[in-house]
């Protein structure tokens, strides 16, 4: 990355959180409005009430992943470390699989969970961590076809615990992983919907190496598989961070999937219209 890359990016860290926060806001009175006038019961009686409120849904949590990219893409400027406690990844990894499972469903993609021992503990950040399987499982859910699997695999390798997101999708074959990681500073380089602006990759790695690990991404031999790789380390810590000034009361995985998922997703009975 060169100086001009760098110095754009500082600058980029000192606006982005200002920009969300204005966001956020806009987007929960839009929330808060929307869902007075579209109640269950009227979706529920009202086909095409529920197909449009589903269209509006869908926009939102977009709009509220970009939200939270722009907030995150602040660490691209420099090596901030997170603050860490002792987690347990396996559980942890466990919940985001539980949490992603009925949208996987809904695509009719076979989302798997394994672990090789339970529990792993190390020290990490729980929102990172999230972050960073978020964005391997958006990517995996929007390049595996529906029929297909994919696995979120909790082992130990040595000194380091690994998270994976291993798909059976198109693959990266014939972009170079380093690629991948700098498309946001490119812009030809950058695909339309749903591949977005190519902040994913580079967030997550950045994320990875705020809590001292890395990411690897590699070509398996029908898909791709996507590693978060930390080093264990427990000090027992107990992380007390203030409140988030907008807690949502939807599931996380509608807004760590939004770019990935259908509009069917967002129907008042998904599973219904399949």
């Amino acid at each position: 990355m060169n100086q001009d890359n760098r110095d754009d990016l500082r600058l980029l860290a000192e606006a982005l959180p200002a920009v969300s926060a204005q966001i956020r806001s806009s987007l929960a009175s839009f929330y808060s409005a929307f869902e007075r006038i579209a109640t269950p019961e009227r979706r529920e009686a009202d086909p095409d009430l529920d197909h449009q409120s589903a269209l509006l849904q869908q926009s939102y949590f977009r709009l509220l992943r970009l939200s939270n990219n722009l907030t995150n893409a602040s660490r691209l400027a420099g090596d901030v470390p997170l603050p860490m406690q002792t987690l347990d990844l396996t559980a942890l990894a466990q919940a985001i699989y539980r949490e992603c499972l009925p949208l996987a469903e809904t695509m009719g993609l076979q989302l798997q969970f394994r672990a090789d021992g339970t529990p792993l503990f190390t020290d990490a950040n729980e929102d990172g961590v999230r972050c960073v399987l978020y964005h391997f499982l958006s990517n995996a859910f929007k390049f595996t076809k529906s029929g297909k699997q994919i696995t979120i695999h909790c082992r130990r390798e040595g000194s380091h615990l690994l998270i994976s997101v291993e798909d059976e999708g198109c693959g990266i074959r014939d972009v170079p992983p380093e690629q991948l990681f700098e498309r946001y500073l490119q812009s030809d380089l950058l695909s339309p919907s749903p591949c977005g602006f190519g902040l994913g990759l580079p967030i997550a790695r950045q994320t990875a190496l705020a809590m001292g690990g890395q990411i690897l991404l590699s070509a398996r031999e029908e898909g791709t598989s996507a590693a978060l790789i930390l080093p264990i380390r427990t000090t027992g810590a107990i992380l007390q961070e203030p409140p988030m000034p907008f807690v949502p009361t939807f599931p996380r995985a509608l807004v760590g999937l939004a770019d990935a998922l259908p509009v069917r997703a967002f129907l008042q009975n998904p599973k219904a219209q399949n």
